[in-house]
Order: structure tokens, then C-alpha cells, then sequence
């Protein structure tokens, strides 16, 4: 390569040679001796800049590794919460108390706790890692349970099945304020029979005699069409979609004897509140007696269950109890008569719930009434075979009948009956206390974490 010839030093005649490195002079390159110590210096900068690079490079890997295993350990500790959760819930299944500390679970330990809220139960659950005692992670979940619900979808104001409407012959007939169905005849002669709603009965059955019917006056013993009832297929009763066992069962988990119990349910001389459910009665008729001018109020707090006697209830308030039940409706279920007289209402909770009056009794067998509604206000009456009659002297309001029959009857002519359907009842949701349609479940929406 060309030189410049005055920018070139001459070597000395050495074997020992000066360093030398490439510089550029005027668009040409040359070699030129590097001053002692230079090497050094360069080498040296040479490494503290690899130095500085590799550090840089350990501390990103360092925090990406710290990082990753932190995420990993509050992702483990969520799942372990939520396991905590669910153990909780398998423990109210099983009619057990969840609440415990340092539980082992996996990679860390759980601390689990709840209260009632109303009718649900908050739960608490905390993991931690590695201890609860030396926790250095932490994660705490927080969420609702409710026991899980079933509905009864009451779409008429009376439905009945095989037996028959009977609207009575006094002056002062029902009142049907709703849509009826009746897979059965009907009869009545009095001039005040009225129905607001539409009536429908099965094909199988299209024989009737009535004066009033859907605000219409009509007269004969068959179904036309113009305003009047009309004809459909047969159509089996509307059922809960909770079974009669199940409500039996969630009912025994508290057993009494009427005999033996803690509190005299004869309210006349002072006013009594009962608060029971799930409670299943044995040992003969249950009473609750008022009258006088004094009330009893019976709170139910789940279903009850009158296994060996009848429910017999005078000047009586039956109300959900809505601190235990929230908005959910629940059951009385007794497999004898149900008589309800002398003012008793079937009240409404302060939240909307209500109580299904149910009596498991064939009237076909026993030639007895399933339930008398004397003078009453506000049931839910069902007797899926029996036969409820409405009767008294005072006036009558029921929500709906589910029932195989009807009868209407009257001792003076100064009465009225109706049934007074109430949208409400068909989207109502039951807790009867245990089983498939009360097990503990999570109430979506109410998860959180901290």
C-alpha cells in the first residue's frame, strides 16, 4: 500500500519493534507506532465494557427470573385460596364447620373463615406461602355461598285436575282474579261466580254449568269459543321442581316431639313468636292458637315437616323469616290435613318470600279435605291429591291453588272468596334447606381478591 513518505517513522534496526496500528492519513492507511501503555489501557476498556454489558445482561435475567417466580408464587397462592374456597363449601355439604388455620394444602397453608349474611355466608379464604406463620406470599379470596334454589312456576291463579270445581250456590261466590286451568267440570249456581282472567279446560272434561265466566255472561253445559272458556289438550298439574322427599328430608335434619316443646304455641293470653326450620314435627297435631285479640307469629327460618298430625293454625302469622332466607320462599309440607281459620295469614317476608302451604293427603283415600282455608289470606295452597276447600264466615284471599279439586262453601251471606293470582309466585325461588336444590354454591359476582 502507498505512504505518505513523510508521515512514515523508520524503523530502528531492532527485532524488538514498536506497536504499531492502523490509522488513516488522508484517505490512505498506515501503520504507526502505539505509545507505551496504550495496549493496556484499551484492553481495559475493552473489558470493563463487556463487564458492564454482562452485568446489564445478569441483572435483567436476575429480575426476569425474581419476577417470574414471584407471579408464579401468587398465581400458586390464588389457586390455593380458591381451593381454600372450595374445601369450604364440600364442608357446608357436608353439614360441617369450614373454619380452620393453617391448613397443609400443597406448597403453602390456608386459613378459612366465614359469617352469615343473611341468608348467605361470606367466605374468607387466605393461602400463604411458604407458612401462615412465615407467610412471604400472601393472597386472600373473598365470595359469597348460598344454598342453591328451586322454583315452583305457578302460572295460574287455580289449576286444577281431576275433580271438580265446585263454585258453590250461595249469593256471595268466588272471585277468581287470574287465569284458571281445569283438566274437571265445574259447577256453581250462584249469580256472583266471576272469573277475570281466561278459563281453560281439557277437551276430556268440556261439560260445565256456571252463570259468570271471564267477564262474560254465559249459560249451558259445553265450552265455545266467542269469549268464552276454550278447549285444549289435558294438561297434568304444575309441579315444584324440588321432590316432596327432598323437602322431607332437608326438614328432618332438627327433629321435635309437639309434645315436648320448649314453648307453649297457645298464644291467647299473650302474643308468641316461634322461630323453626328445617324442623320435622312428630307425635301428633302441631297447633298454633291465638285469639283474643293476641297473635302467634310463626317464623320460619327453612322447610318444616308434619309428619304424624295435622297443622292446625288460629289467629296465626306464618312468615319466611328473611334474616336466614334473604328473598327465597320455603315450604310447610304435612302429610295429614292443613286448617287454617280464625284470621291466620300466610304473610309475605319483608324481602318477597313466601311459603307454600303443601299437603301431601288423598282426599280420594281419607274422604278428607287436604286443607281448609277458613279465613285466611295471602297462601299458597297445594294438594297435588286432595281437595282444598274454602269456608267460613269472613272473607278469604289465597294467591293460588295447585290442587286435584276445589269447593267453595259459606255459613252466612255476607262472605267473598278469591284467589288473587300474584306474578311473583311463578318466578319465586325455594330453599328447602338440603339436597340437589339447596347444596351450598358460589354466588356469581361476588368473587374478590386482595
Amino acid at each position: 500500500m502507498p505512504t505518505h513518505p513523510q508521515l512514515v517513522k523508520k524503523l530502528p534496526n531492532s527485532k524488538l519493534q514498536t506497536p504499531k496500528f492502523w490509522s488513516l492519513v488522508i484517505g490512505h492507511w498506515s501503520l504507526k507506532p502505539m505509545a507505551p501503555g496504550q495496549i493496556l489501557i484499551l484492553a481495559l476498556a475493552f473489558l470493563t465494557i463487556i463487564l458492564i454489558l454482562s452485568a446489564s445482561l445478569f441483572g435483567k435475567i436476575t429480575n426476569y427470573v425474581r419476577f417470574g417466580k414471584v407471579n408464579t408464587d401468587t398465581q400458586q397462592a390464588t389457586f390455593l385460596a380458591e381451593a381454600g374456597v372450595d374445601y369450604a363449601v364440600w364442608k357446608f355439604n357436608q353439614g360441617l364447620n369450614p373454619t380452620i388455620t393453617a391448613l397443609p394444602l400443597g406448597t403453602g397453608q390456608i386459613d378459612i373463615s366465614w359469617v352469615t349474611q343473611g341468608a348467605q355466608r361470606k367466605l374468607t379464604s387466605k393461602a400463604c406461602l411458604p407458612t401462615s406463620n412465615n407467610c412471604k406470599i400472601k393472597r386472600i379470596v373473598e365470595i359469597l355461598a348460598q344454598e342453591g334454589a328451586q322454583t315452583f312456576p305457578i302460572e295460574n291463579a287455580l289449576h286444577l285436575d281431576r275433580d271438580n270445581l265446585d263454585l258453590g250456590d250461595s249469593n256471595d261466590a268466588p272471585v277468581i282474579n287470574g287465569n284458571v286451568f281445569l283438566n274437571s267440570t265445574v259447577s256453581g249456581g250462584a249469580l256472583g261466580i266471576r272469573i277475570t282472567g281466561n278459563l281453560r279446560t281439557s277437551q276430556d272434561h268440556p261439560d260445565a254449568t256456571w252463570n259468570a265466566l271471564c267477564a262474560v255472561q254465559v249459560g249451558g253445559t259445553e265450552c265455545q269459543d266467542g269469549g268464552n272458556p276454550w278447549w285444549i289438550q289435558n294438561q297434568a298439574l304444575t309441579e315444584p321442581t324440588f321432590e316432596e322427599q327432598e323437602v322431607k328430608t332437608a326438614a328432618a335434619a332438627n327433629i321435635m316431639n309437639v309434645n315436648s316443646l320448649p314453648l307453649s304455641t297457645n298464644c291467647t293470653l299473650q302474643n308468641k313468636t316461634f322461630y323453626f326450620g328445617p324442623t320435622k314435627f312428630i307425635g301428633g297435631d302441631l297447633s298454633f292458637v291465638g285469639g283474643g285479640g293476641r297473635r302467634c307469629t310463626l317464623m320460619l327460618r327453612g322447610p318444616i315437616w308434619v309428619a304424624d298430625g295435622r297443622l292446625i293454625l288460629t289467629a296465626t302469622d306464618v312468615i319466611p323469616d328473611d334474616a336466614f332466607l334473604g328473598s327465597a320462599s320455603t315450604v310447610v309440607i304435612v302429610d295429614n290435613q292443613i286448617l287454617s281459620a280464625s284470621t291466620t295469614n300466610w304473610k309475605k317476608s319483608l324481602q318477597g318470600g313466601y311459603t307454600l302451604a303443601w299437603s301431601t293427603l288423598n282426599s280420594q283415600q281419607t274422604s278428607l279435605n287436604a286443607i281448609e282455608n277458613g279465613v285466611g289470606n295471602g297462601a299458597i295452597l297445594y294438594a297435588p291429591n286432595g281437595i282444598v276447600a274454602t269456608s267460613g264466615s269472613n272473607n278469604i284471599n289465597v294467591r293460588a291453588i295447585v290442587a286435584n279439586g276445589l269447593k267453595t262453601r259459606f255459613t252466612s251471606g255476607v262472605n267473598s272468596s278469591q284467589i288473587t293470582y300474584e306474578s311473583g309466585v311463578a318466578s319465586a325461588v325455594y330453599r328447602v334447606g338440603t339436597g340437589t336444590s339447596s347444596s351450598w354454591v358460589l354466588l356469581k359476582g361476588s368473587y374478590y381478591y386482595k
